[in-house]
């Protein structure tokens, strides 16, 4: 009896589980969106630099300060924390060799601690088109410098990193997030494509970078933003996606 209570019990967990798993729910389509911040009311703010580059350029703290080690470095995202302030440099755009430094700071902008993201997430060939922080975590990924193929399909992964323990908590698989991606509640949303390759809006949860859904798109997504509790994206073709998320 007692084996036979246990199956029971694992049989409604996997139903239950099942039924509960959430998925986007493509609820709009409007092809061909000219005018997106007027149709849908957007603002854009998620990618400040323009929604054509391939990466997200945010300068939201102006004055802080680079380091010996990342003076001859471009400055490409900042924002502040519970305790001060990060910033993202990397090495020039048209480099051969991608370096990527994370950068904190104290309330009074002065600088306590670096990570070389290149190296706390053992990557080397690709580059970091988008990075997030929150809550003690940073969320970044690496992307595909170009074709996939270039590196036999291993790249463009989004990456957890624990600033405290300078370790990586986990990665989705590749081909998963390049360009910008969006933290929303318990989740990242974020989007993979490129020409001539299948263009995917993905969901993944946050505490442990598991996919829990992805929707094929027209073309690669350039632009995500939530409002109203629904999720609007925008591929490279101008077409516009409102998605939920769903239990069903």
């Amino acid at each position: 009896m007692k084996i036979k209570k246990s199956i029971m019990m694992v049989l409604l967990a996997l139903i239950t589980s099942s039924a509960m798993a959430q998925k986007l729910k493509l609820i709009k389509f409007i092809p061909e969106n000219k005018n997106p911040k007027e149709t849908l009311g957007l603002t854009f703010s998620n990618k400040p630099n323009g929604t054509f580059y391939r990466l997200r350029e945010d300068i939201k703290v102006k004055f802080l300060k680079p380091t010996p080690r990342t003076c001859n470095m471009e400055q490409i995202i900042t924002g502040e924390t519970e305790f001060g302030y990060y910033a993202m440099y990397r090495n020039s755009l048209g480099s051969s060799e991608y370096s990527f430094i994370l950068t904190l700071y104290n309330e009074k902008a002065d600088m306590f601690d670096e990570i070389d993201l290149n190296e706390v997430s053992d990557n080397y060939n690709c580059e970091i088109q988008d990075l997030r922080y929150e809550n003690g975590r940073v969320y970044y990924n690496f992307a595909c410098p170009s074709y996939s193929s270039g590196l036999n399909g291993a790249c463009s992964s989004l990456y957890c990193l624990d600033i405290t323990k300078k370790e990586v908590l986990w990665s989705t698989p590749y081909l998963t997030s390049n360009d910008i991606f969006i933290i929303y509640g318990d989740y990242i949303i974020c989007g993979y494509g490129f020409t001539n390759e299948k263009d995917y809006l993905f969901l993944v949860r946050k505490k442990d970078g598991k996919v829990l859904s992805k929707v094929l798109l027209r073309s690669a997504c350039q632009y995500i933003e939530v409002k109203d509790n629904r999720i609007y994206a925008i591929d490279h073709q101008e077409n516009a996606y409102t998605f939920v998320i769903s239990n069903k």
